[in-house]
């Protein structure tokens, strides 16, 4: 007999996260700062939770028993078994599955009669529990554990089943058993809070706000980029660095960074062109953008991060918003739309070659505001604005006339271009020259010569430039209307001079004027003294020359009578002793240049005159004679100073005086005939003219007459003693005759 009650099934719920958002986009303002609707965020726990299901032996929606008779045959070898089943088709997720079993088995002893003992003492029985779970058909679990639980994530709609088999195995005798098992099932489910979520920017940073009403403690995941930062409302706490554990009706803040904190507008400038697209950058989402004017209205909006400035001029805002599920971007960009204008300031005239400026102002049309960084182009420049919207150029004219100068101004992409005149005046000059220039430019002028130079200075129009400044060479001379009268000179140089009107510094003269003068002589390679030889002829090859820069020229000059083509030869002489002038003059003269350098030769024809005398012309033998040599030009009678004499093999150098002096002597008697001769003179002269002298050494020899001296003490006697010259034997004219030192008689 089998007893059928109800199966007992409860379902239980735990905390858990799911994070899910709306769609909806909303905005609000809350004292003057925007506040945005984001996608609304769910705390999700776990519970345990009945579910109705469908049982092998009917269908049970709470707690159910089931009561079974068995009979028991001793000895049969089979165990006797009670099977149960429950299906179940879920309404919810389930995460897991929870089930208990407990058995309340009575006994009938039969012979041994009944007792309540169990097991029986006569006899014994036992069971075993076997227990399979399937999900959708395929079995996730096999246990043999009365209560376990069990795994499952199950979606909604899945169908689990539970099987519990119950075997029993008997020992000795026993009639029958009953059981009354209880059987429990449930499942964990999901259970999801819906929390409202609203945005505040600040900042680089986004203000995050929940609100909800958690009946059970739950745990709210936060997404990457969110932070905790406060509760302000319930029962909240952090658990782990992205987990908040929520009960009741909770308030909590989050924070998070600003997606647009990086992000700029391009192009970026201090104004925009009306008509002129903007766009959002450095964020590779979308971005809507709204535009606002200076009273707060919205003018334009765009979904895709650029649009098309209006062309009305003014300030504006334009705020860029960029949402992506649970996060916030926010910007705002001041913004000014205004055309540009430029003025420029500048001379209406100015001097050729001297400095003057041009400023170029740039500002807004809207607001006049000096715009900074505006490149400007101008010529060969290119320059930017500074704070002041203001570049300034410095501009020297090179040529006269009327100019039309053009400026170009770029910025925000856009270029305007302005223009403006400058007459430029300038002064001429004109000048009078003593002597005209050649065909080539160029003045000759002889060493010595002047040259004048009478200068006006005119304006273009023809009107005297008074005060301008006129220089020429070195000199400087104010005009004041009248001619100025420079003058130029020199020797052996050649001239480049700019003749030009100053004023202030600077050379504003339309045609300024170079003098190219040359003053010069022609220059012969030629001494202005020459020292011949007496009657000595000489050919010489010479050579003109400019003197300022040592060039050749070719040219015929007259000496006295005769007349030479240079560069040639020239014949002089022969010239008789003297001191000879002979003129230079050129016979052509090339650029009318007449000077000469040299313009006359002196020729020295001279020689040397030698004259030799000596103290005495005889001497004794052994004794020296003083020989004294002197030396004149035969051209002017002065000393020879430095000409080389040799006299009988002896040679000597006359000093300052034109003199020397040489000694001789002989050991025997002799007479010697010398003539002084010239080896060596300056200036290469070899002419000489010389008297000679006779020079004797000898001594007196003295012979007595043949005969036989004889006297008496006391008594004189008379001696003749003849007296004649050692080197010729002549008689001696006179003389003395010593005996000791007392004269005792003479010759």
């Amino acid at each position: 007999m089998m007893k059928i009650d109800l199966f007992k099934l409860t379902i239980l719920v735990a905390s858990c996260i799911v994070l899910l958002v709306s769609s909806a986009y909303l905005i609000e303002k809350e004292s003057s700062t925007l506040t945005y609707n984001l996608k609304t965020l769910y705390a999700v726990g776990y519970d345990w939770t009945s579910i109705d299901g469908r049982w092998s032996t009917g269908s049970f929606s709470s707690s159910t028993s089931v009561s079974k008779h068995v009979d028991i045959v001793n000895g049969d070898p089979s165990p006797s078994s009670i099977v149960v089943s429950a299906q179940f088709t879920l309404n919810k997720p389930a995460t897991k599955l929870k089930y208990s079993m407990t058995s309340d088995m009575r006994v009938d002893m039969g012979s041994c009669g009944t007792t309540s003992e169990n097991p029986p003492t006569c006899g014994s029985a036992s069971y075993f529990v076997k227990v399979k779970i399937y999900q959708n058909g395929v079995l996730v679990a096999s246990l043999s554990d009365k209560q376990a639980t069990v795994t499952l994530n199950a979606s909604k709609n899945d169908v689990v089943k539970i099987v519990f088999r119950q075997e029993i195995q008997v020992n000795g005798y026993v009639v029958g058993i009953d059981f009354t098992n209880t059987y429990n099932v449930q499942f964990e489910v999901v259970k999801k809070y819906e929390l409202r979520h609203t945005a505040t920017p600040s900042g680089t940073k986004i203000i995050h706000r929940l609100y909800g009403n958690v009946l059970t403690e739950s745990a709210l995941k936060l997404p990457p980029g969110l932070t905790f930062t406060k509760c302000l409302q319930g029962t909240c706490h952090v658990s782990d660095s992205n987990t908040v554990e929520l009960q009741g009706t909770v308030q909590i803040e989050l924070e998070s960074e600003n997606l647009l904190k990086n992000a700029f507008i391009n192009p970026s400038r201090a104004f925009y062109l009306p008509g002129e697209k903007v766009e959002i950058c450095g964020i590779d989402i979308s971005v809507n953008l709204e535009l606002y004017d200076s009273s707060g209205n919205l003018i334009i909006t765009s979904d895709n991060g650029e649009l098309i400035l209006p062309n009305a001029q003014g300030e504006y805002t334009l705020t860029a918003i960029v949402k992506s599920d649970y996060r916030l971007g926010f910007k705002n960009f001041q913004i000014v739309i205004s055309e540009i204008e430029a003025k420029i300031t500048s001379p209406s005239q100015a001097l050729l070659n001297t400095p003057f400026h041009v400023k170029v102002y740039v500002y807004r049309k809207y607001d006049q505001k000096p715009l900074k960084g505006v490149k400007i182009f101008f010529q060969e420049w290119k320059e930017e604005t500074d704070e002041n919207g203001k570049v300034e150029f410095q501009i020297t004219e090179r040529t006269f006339g009327e100019k039309t100068y053009q400026i170009l101004i770029e910025t925000q992409g856009c270029g305007k271009q302005l223009s403006f005149k400058v007459k430029v005046e300038a002064v001429k000059i004109q000048l009078e020259l003593s002597k005209k220039p050649e065909p080539d430019g160029k003045i000759w002028l002889n060493n010595g010569e002047e040259l004048k130079v009478k200068v006006k200075a005119l304006w273009t129009n023809g009107s005297s430039a008074i005060n301008t400044i006129v220089h020429l060479a070195t000199e400087s001379k104010k005009y004041a209307g009248n001619e100025l009268l420079f003058t130029l000179s020199g020797e052996n140089k050649h001239v480049r001079t700019l003749v030009y009107a100053e004023i202030d510094g600077y050379n504003v003269t339309l045609n300024p004027q170079t003098l190219d003068v040359i003053f010069t002589s022609i220059k012969l390679d030629l001494p202005s003294q020459i020292w011949l030889n007496v009657n000595e002829k000489l050919q010489l090859e010479v050579h003109a020359t400019w003197s300022h820069s040592g060039e050749n020229v070719n040219v015929r000059i007259k000496m006295g009578e005769r007349e030479a083509d240079l560069p040639g030869n020239l014949d002089l002489g022969p010239f008789t002793a003297g001191t000879h002038s002979i003129t230079l003059k050129p016979v052509n003269t090339p650029h009318n240049i007449t000077s000469i350098t040299p313009d006359h030769i002196i020729i020295l024809s001279t020689g040397i005159a030698l004259k030799i005398e000596a103290n005495s012309t005889l001497q004794m033998v052994g004794k020296e004679i003083e020989i004294k040599i002197s030396g004149t030009w035969l051209h002017s009678g002065k000393p020879a100073t430095g000409a080389k004499i040799t006299l009988n093999s002896i040679s000597l150098t006359l000093n300052a005086e034109g003199q020397g002096t040489i000694k001789i002597s002989r050991d025997e008697p002799e007479t010697l005939e010398l003539k002084p001769i010239l080896i060596e003179a300056p200036h290469n002269i070899s002419y000489s003219a010389a008297n000679s002298l006779k020079l004797t050494w000898t001594y007196i020899k003295l012979s007595t007459d043949k005969q036989k001296l004889e006297g008496y003490i006391g008594q004189s006697l008379q001696v003749k003693i003849h007296a004649s010259w050692a080197h010729n034997n002549e008689p001696v004219d006179s003389g003395e005759i010593l005996f000791g030192k007392e004269k005792i008689g003479h010759i």
